[in-house]
């Protein structure tokens, strides 16, 4: 047996339409088989009448009633479908958020290090510049007193050449 709401209450309804014709049906007979105006008042057959025609307006709104529950059944698998969807999408941007937050934490890492070996290269340069401005000038100090050294050098050579020969 189907667990369809709607089916189940039109299958109920139609069983009840089936029980209201055959009362309907056993009613006549036995209208036929006895005295009409003995057995039955004229003001029952009206109140039976009405009885029946609640019982089917009954039964129609029920049906109607589950129609717009299998309808808004229909539309909540349908949103369900679509969150799902969405989850899905969510679910691959947040892989994709993760994926560039690590590569930025990469990144961040690399320019880190980028940025010491950029100091530690800066710091090089100017001992660099350091050393050549004091070699520079050490040699503008000395150049004077250096030249009095060589060339006394050059005179002693000389006459050390002289006294030999």
């Amino acid at each position: 047996m189907s667990s369809d709401p709607f089916i189940i209450v039109k299958e109920d309804v139609e069983q009840a339409m089936e029980q209201a014709s055959e009362t309907m049906e056993d009613w006549s007979r036995l209208r036929r088989q006895m005295n009409y105006k003995e057995r039955i008042s004229v003001f029952d057959v009206p109140a039976s009448q009405q009885n029946i025609e609640q019982q089917t307006n009954t039964h129609h709104m029920i049906v109607d009633f589950a129609a717009q529950q299998q309808q808004q059944q229909i539309i909540l698998e349908q949103q369900d479908e679509h969150m799902d969807s969405i989850l899905g999408t969510v679910r691959n941007l947040r892989g994709i958020a993760h994926t560039m937050n690590n590569e930025l934490d990469d990144h961040a890492v690399l320019l880190d290090e980028v940025n010491e070996m950029v100091d530690n290269t800066q710091n090089r340069l100017n001992n660099a510049r350091n050393q050549v401005g004091n070699f520079l000038r050490r040699s503008q100090e000395n150049h004077p007193i250096k030249v009095i050294l060589i060339l006394v050098l050059l005179i002693l050579l000389m006459i050390a050449l002289i006294i030999m020969t």
